[in-house]
């Protein structure tokens, strides 16, 4: 099967490392440590398991890191290599295992992408997978499976950036008819931001800043509408676009990330600024409640400056769990381009802002009515909009995975 893989043997990731510093283009090609190809179709793992071939693969911003090699070698332990990237993904199921109960071929799914306890065959499972908080196993590097956090990661299993994958039948989760390929490969990281936001309820009437207006910036204004319709909602991002797009999901402002818009972010969130004898101004009140959807430290930085103290805590949240079955998100937050019809990928500038990756094999492909087209050909999409990999946040804020604004 046709695949973008990625393996990181120390001269490769080196001279990848120092080629992308002349030329994005570098990052990929058969010297690189991301390729495209041919690959062997991943075997079922024991009879619990079921193939999948990809709808619609997502390009979250910690793939993206993983191809320019922005991730930290620290998190190596936690993978495995050759690995197909993707864990955003939609499918069908083409081949099941004799075990398996409750998925049949033909079925629409989304997989949760974790592999935690269970199909690891980690018996009994571990005190965070026993509680439901399968993003906290202590097992991603034990038992029946190489390691690796998610699919997309770890050797063997495959991702969603190739034509097929497998996935233990725990992961599973069927796509009902009325929701579109295009809207169910957003459920795993609108899951990340519907689990900040339910670990972190806001109040009646808090004042709640979103820093960030990506994918799951955007996500979480989602979210917190939905879950907490009477809090006031605040965005911080770059794009006139997507303060647009948030103050249609229910936000009550936008605020430009350009220049020197902590005054202004001070202003909505009623926070006092003091002047140090020397540095940036100190917040004293603000926001009731922060989500961190973009990395780096200056947006932490932000969110330490302008969210009250004594705001409710939470970590960073990677991959939350999801429910036994996908609900209809709208509206999609998400815009598209075409890549060439081959199916090949272009060079991927670290600036791209990307979410989602079509790698259609030759079969039936459901469009966004839910009826069914023939594709000729694999082919591959991109829509241009900011996100990225966990980041672990402050007590003060809830991180929720993303990596621009």
């Amino acid at each position: 099967m046709k695949a973008i893989t990625f393996a990181a043997p120390i001269p490769r990731y080196l001279a990848t490392l120092a080629a992308g510093r002349v030329s994005d283009r570098f990052y990929l090609g058969a010297l690189a440590c991301t390729r495209y190809g041919d690959v062997d179709d991943p075997a079922l793992p024991s009879e619990r398991w079921v193939r999948i071939r990809t709808r619609l693969g997502g390009v979250c911003g910690s793939d993206l890191n993983v191809i320019t090699l922005g991730a930290s070698p620290s998190t190596s332990p936690f993978s495995s290599f050759p690995f197909v990237i993707g864990h955003e993904n939609v499918g069908d199921v083409v081949e099941v295992g004799r075990a398996v109960r409750g998925v049949t071929p033909g079925a629409r799914v989304t997989v949760n992408p974790l592999l935690c306890c269970e199909p690891r065959e980690v018996a009994p499972p571990c005190a965070a997978c026993a509680a439901g908080h399968h993003s906290r196993c202590a097992h991603f590097t034990d038992g029946a499976l190489p390691p690796g956090m998610l699919l997309g990661t770890t050797r063997g299993l495959g991702g969603s950036w190739g034509e097929r994958f497998v996935a233990h039948e725990s992961q599973v989760v069927p796509v009902p008819d009325s929701m579109s390929d295009a809207e169910a490969v957003l459920v795993e990281p609108f899951a990340c931001s519907v689990h900040a936001v339910r670990a972190n309820p806001p109040s009646d009437g808090a004042r709640v800043l979103v820093i960030g207006g990506g994918s799951i910036g955007l996500l979480t204004v989602a979210a917190v509408r939905a879950l907490a319709p009477r809090a006031r909602v605040t965005v911080l991002a770059r794009h006139a676009f997507q303060r647009d797009r948030a103050q249609r999901l229910g936000a009550e402002s936008g605020i430009d990330a350009h220049g020197d818009y902590l005054s202004v972010l001070a202003d909505a969130g009623g926070t006092r600024l003091l002047e140090p004898i020397i540095g940036k101004p100190v917040g004293v009140g603000g926001f009731d409640q922060t989500f961190v959807c973009v990395g780096g430290a200056a947006a932490m930085d932000d969110a330490m400056r302008v969210t009250r103290a004594g705001s409710p805590s939470a970590a960073a949240c990677a991959t939350a769990r999801m429910r036994t079955r996908a609900r209809r998100v709208r509206p999609s937050t998400r815009r598209r381009r075409s890549l060439p019809r081959d199916g090949r990928p272009s060079a991927i500038s670290s600036r791209t802002r990307s979410r989602c990756l079509t790698i259609a094999a030759p079969s039936t492909s459901r469009g966004a009515s839910g009826r069914s087209t023939a594709s000729r050909s694999p082919s591959a999409s991109r829509s241009k909009s900011s996100h990225g990999s966990s980041a672990g946040a402050p007590p003060l804020v809830s991180g929720v995975k993303s990596h621009h604004r």
